[in-house]
């Protein structure tokens, strides 16, 4: 363990924005590290950087949104900075380590897929490539987003308040669907020639209707990092809605062991 002041930098997956972090799953990861500074970054054509273009490559998105963050990035060294990013988010920060290996001390990569590990048929399984579709055509924000939770949330219990927010997040900024397909190809052209450096954590989810869990399995045998396999039934692709109390429980207590 170190004494450096941490701080959690979360990079979202495709089509979200930092907003769409669970509340309690941010709150929890403060109290945890004691700490105010859990920092969701934006990604290119989301959230704050709504109006910009999302480049069509990874090196491109790390690039742009590196520069919107730089503060954050100058003085590294005095700083434990542990990267925290889901599903097309983990494309991103593999991409960032390579780019910027002196960035971030420790990594957590939750239900991500790559290029060249997994076939396409297990990266978006089959019924989840009919809803993606069924997604792309959908007009109104509330039942677009009720398919996009029902697709990456196994939890009911937490459906309602999801719903609710997500909805009025894409009324308030709602992403350009061009946007959506130049993530979409970004992430599909993503083939990673590199394992990060630093300690690092795959999480899976048994349960995932989205990404079959074999991907991170894939993963963790070409990168040899600690693997967190979630059996709960209830915990999909979207673990920080499913249970954002355990997932940062599971993060906080891998990461300071």
């Amino acid at each position: 363990m170190t004494n450096k002041p941490k701080r959690i930098f979360l990079i979202i997956g495709l089509t979200k924005e930092s907003a769409h972090w669970d509340d309690s799953f941010v709150q929890k990861l403060k109290d945890l590290y004691q700490t105010d500074e859990v920092i969701a970054l934006d990604l290119p054509g989301a959230g704050k950087y709504l109006d910009l273009a999302s480049p069509l490559t990874m090196k491109g998105i790390v690039s742009m949104t590196r520069d919107h963050y730089q503060e954050y990035f100058a003085e590294s060294e005095r700083y434990e900075n542990l990267l925290v990013a889901i599903s097309l988010g983990g494309m991103v920060a593999t991409e960032w380590l390579k780019s910027y290996p002196l960035d971030f001390s420790k990594f957590v990569i939750i239900n991500s897929s790559f290029k060249g590990l997994s076939p396409v048929y297990k990266r978006v399984q089959p019924k989840a490539i009919l809803e993606f579709f069924k997604i792309f055509g959908t007009v109104d924000n509330g039942k677009r987003e009720d398919l996009v939770i029902k697709l990456c949330g196994n939890n009911s219990k937490n459906y309602e308040a999801i719903h609710k927010k997500w909805t009025r997040i894409a009324n308030e900024r709602p992403m350009a669907k061009l946007n959506m397909v130049r993530q979409t190809i970004a992430g599909a052209r993503f083939n990673p020639d590199y394992k990060p450096e630093i300690p690092t954590l795959i999480i899976a989810a048994r349960h995932d209707r989205l990404a079959h869990h074999s991907c991170s399995e894939n993963l963790q045998k070409v990168w040899n990092g600690d693997f967190h396999m979630i059996e709960e039934v209830h915990i999909g692709h979207g673990v920080h809605i499913d249970a954002p109390i355990e997932l940062a429980q599971i993060i906080y207590e891998w990461s300071e062991k």
